[in-house]
């Protein structure tokens, strides 16, 4: 299937996690190289404002270097009032062994 953006096409994107929320960004990043101004819309059941489960289910508990690389890209940084925790170190538990970064 072969899909073309225009000027006004309706985007949906279902999640606003990191992945959804990066795929809106790219789309209009590279919409706007192009002079294109779609309409994009992300469903979210989550609220993001309230800290823990309630309105986040961890699923960006690490942001790898290269979402942080890309959003840099974009012109994006992350506002530090919106990290919830910094990562101190790892424990990887391999065939019974555990190995700290």
């Amino acid at each position: 299937m072969d899909l073309h953006l225009s000027d006004n096409s309706r985007v949906c994107i279902v999640g606003g996690g990191p992945a959804g929320s990066f795929a809106a960004l790219h789309l209009l990043d590279q919409a706007s190289r192009q002079g294109l101004q779609p309409e994009v819309l992300i469903f979210e059941p989550r609220g993001f404002a309230r800290p823990g489960p309630a309105g986040c289910n961890r699923c960006a508990g690490i942001l790898s270097s290269r979402l942080l690389r890309g959003l840099e890209e974009l012109g994006i940084s992350l506002p530090r009032q919106i990290v919830q925790a910094d990562v101190q170190s790892y424990a990887l538990n391999l065939d019974g062994k555990t190995l700290r970064i």
